[in-house]
Parts: structure tokens; sequence; C-alpha cells
């Protein structure tokens, strides 16, 4: 949660000090960067992004997935905390700071899922992929607000005690990780025997004495339910990332509203990511309950939920210039966008508990690469022009021109639904079962899918 949060608030702060905009709040311009290193330096998150998650499995296979969390927390905090440090000797300093902090959010992706495949009794693990999920979107809300009230501090032009308290939070939060976290339940020294039981039993395909190896790279790469997990994630991923890229701006130029006011229905709208994920649920366990479906079946359904939700309300958003219709339908769509964390999210747990962890970073780095031309192409289809209002310039595209973008976000989500549908399973996969786990040794699971 707070590796997000941290890509959003510098990227959007460092957008504003290298624009100038702090001067709004009388503070004097500490500044002065052309175009071309404001872009460096709001997209250097990204240049290594897709690379290093692939990196992910081994480090865990050598270190521990614990080992590996506490020290890229650890490194991402001390490298919030020298940020301004670094921006004030030379904006080429903070790129290569901004560079190694970038890959992170995708390391810790891949970590929570490997963690999940040892923690998470099958009852119980699209409740806990969901939630911490959601604890991105809730991060996202806490850190907007804070934000423009410390830039407003009296000392050092205030922006500097932002990227402090965050790095503060991140070095604390690794110290009690490090404490009170373990990689399996079995080597825990506060959990009861009653509740370390129930994990052992109710888990999938994670064998207590279980090795960790080497992923079977070429049965992967040939297995088409791990492609329909793929294809959709990254567009899922992708989508998120572009809509959350270029929501202020549209927002500001669509609606002309002030920079305050951007900053506030942003934030709310992270609150409509946190609902669906909480509506989607609540549709799986219904789904579960009420009928006799599939797992997968249902997984689909609310796939397909979620699509409706998302793709129909985005085409018509191209076409309105009414305010409180279209915010209407922002939030709707919000809701849809969430229905992967429920339907294909938990996939790699549920197909290959041992590889989790090496299909989301894979996931994570095909992410990586879709989202760089996205971005690209995002950009150039709607080019700044900029307006003036009693709070500054901001960028104006036309409707036309973000009709376009929502067009192409909503033909990626499209091909990642299809590509569910046709491919999707949540079947142990053949290259992913224990060694010494025999049919018979599955029948003695507890048969208690909560969806």
């Amino acid at each position: 949660m707070f590796l997000k949060c941290q890509k959003t608030w510098g990227t959007v702060l460092l957008q504003e000090l290298s624009d100038g905009k702090i001067s709004l709040r009388n503070v004097s311009r500490e500044f002065d960067w052309d175009s071309s290193i404001q872009s460096l330096v709001v997209s250097s998150g990204g240049f290594i992004h897709f690379l290093a998650p692939m990196f992910t499995d081994a480090l865990c296979r050598y270190m521990g997935s614990k080992r590996v969390m506490t020290t890229i927390i650890s490194l991402s905090g001390v490298l919030t905390v020298l940020n301004p440090l670094a921006a004030r000797i030379s904006p080429y300093f903070l790129i290569v700071l901004r560079v190694l902090v970038g890959p992170c959010v995708g390391i810790v992706l891949a970590l929570l899922t490997d963690l999940f495949s040892w923690w998470a009794p099958e009852s119980e693990k699209v409740a806990m992929a969901s939630l911490a999920y959601a604890g991105i979107n809730v991060g996202e809300i806490l850190v907007a607000g804070p934000t423009g009230y410390m830039c407003s501090i009296p000392i050092a032009n205030g922006w500097p005690f932002i990227f402090y308290l965050h790095g503060a939070i991140a070095i604390v939060w690794c110290v009690v990780w490090h404490v009170c976290a373990t990689e399996r339940p079995e080597d825990h020294p506060f959990i009861s025997e009653e509740e370390k039981t129930y994990i052992i039993r109710t888990r999938f395909a994670m064998e207590v004495n279980q090795e960790k190896t080497a992923p079977p790279y070429l049965s992967i790469a040939r297995s088409k339910p791990v492609w329909g997990y793929l294809i959709l994630m990254t567009a899922h991923a992708s989508n998120i990332i572009i809509f959350a890229s270029y929501l202020p701006k549209y927002i500001s130029s669509a609606f002309q509203f002030s920079s305050e006011q951007v900053g506030l229905i942003t934030s709310a709208i992270h609150v409509s990511r946190i609902l669906g994920i909480v509506v989607f649920n609540f549709l799986s366990n219904s789904l579960f309950s009420r009928t006799h479906l599939a797992k997968i079946t249902i997984r689909k359904v609310v796939q397909c939920s979620g699509f409706f939700c998302y793709t129909v309300p985005l085409l018509i958003l191209g076409f309105l210039k009414n305010n409180i219709v279209s915010l209407t339908l922002l939030n709707i769509i919000m809701i849809g966008q969430c229905s992967p964390v429920v339907s294909a999210y938990i996939l790699p747990l549920d197909m290959a508990p041992r590889y989790s962890g090496f299909l989301t970073a894979v996931c994570t780095s095909l992410t990586g690469v879709v989202v760089i031309p996205g971005l690209v192409v995002a950009g150039l289809m709607t080019p700044e022009q900029l307006f003036v209002t009693g709070c500054g310039s901001h960028p104006q595209g036309t409707l036309e021109e973000w009709r376009n973008v929502f067009i192409m976000l909503g033909a990626s989500f499209t091909l990642g639904t299809v590509a569910f549908l046709l491919l999707g399973s949540s079947d142990l996969q053949p290259w992913a079962t224990p060694p010494d786990n025999t049919d018979a040794e599955e029948k003695k699971r507890p048969v208690t899918f909560d969806l």
C-alpha cells in the first residue's frame, strides 16, 4: 500500500514542484526545470519497473519472501527520505533515486501472492487478496489530503516533510514486519496451534515440507490458463495505471475544476474502487452459497459483470458534457474496474500456488512493458492546450480526444475479458502439483470453498 501511494503522491508533488505550482500557496518557486526534465522525473519510476519483478522468484528462493520484503521496503523508505536532498543537488540525482524505487511496487505484489499461498486458507484467499488490493486505494485516499497541508509548512518550503514522513513510516513498518512476520504459519511464534493446524489443513496444494524450486518455465509458457490470466490482469493493471495517470488531467479539462477540487474528486473516486471490491466479493460469495456453479464459472460471471459496469459507462462518458452525470459514470467505471481483483487476481493461487509469486511477477513485468506505449498513446491523443482559471493554468483536451482514449481503454479491457472467458481456469495445473500431493491426500482436505 505504501509503495503505491508513494508513487502517486510523489509523481503529483514532483510535477507541482517542477511546474512552479507551489507558488500558488505563496511559496517561492524552488525548481526551474524544463519540460524534458519534468518528463524524466515524472516517468523515471517506470524505467526498469518491468525488469525487477522477474528477479523476485530467484530472490525469494535465495533469501526468503520475508527478507526480500524487508529489504525492498527499507530501501524504498531510505530513498524516499533522500528525495528532497537529491532534488536540490540535481534533478538527475533525483531521477536515479526514482528509477530505483519504481520497481518495488511490482516486487511487493509478487511477494504478497507468494505469502498468501502459505497463509491463506482456501475459504479466505479471495478475501485476503482483495483486502490487500483495497489497501492500495485506502492509501491513495489517506495521502491525498495531508499532502497539500504539509506543503504549507513554513520550513524549507514545506514539501520535503511529505517525503520525510512517508519514508519514516516505511522504515518503522519494516521493523514491525521483521519482528512479527514469518513466511509460513509453521514458523510463527505467536500463532495458536489451533489456527496453525487450520491453515495447514485448508490451504491449497502447499505441503509442510515443501521446498522452493525453480518454476517449470516451458510448461508455464505453454499453459492456456496462464495466458488467460496474464492477458486479463495485464489489461486490468494497464487500465488502472493509465486511468490514474490521466484522471486528474481529464477532470481538470472536462469539468474545468480548480486544482483543489480535482484533488478531492480524485480521492473520492478511490472510494468507489474499494466499494467495487466489496461488491464483487459479495457477488462471488452469493453465487457460491446459492448456486452449484463451478469455481471458475463464478469467477467468469464476476468478470463479465465488471466488464459491463466498466466498458459501457466508459464509452458513454466520451459523449457527455454534464458534470453530475459524468462524475456518476466515473464512479461506476471505477467499481467495474475492480472485478479482476475477485475474478482473476487470485488465479495463481488456484492454478499454481507453488509458483504464484512468479506468475504475479510475470504479470507485473508484462504490465510494465504494455503500459509505457499506452501512456504515450494516451498523451498523444490528448495534447495539452492550456486554459486559465483563478487557480492557475490547467491542461485541456477536447471531448473527442478523451473519447478516443476511453475507446482504447475499453478495447483493451474487452480483449482481456474475452481471453479470460476462453482460456481461464482455476484448476490446479499438472506442472504445479507437489510431488507428494496424491489423490488420496487431496480427498482428506475439507471442502470449504467460500468464494
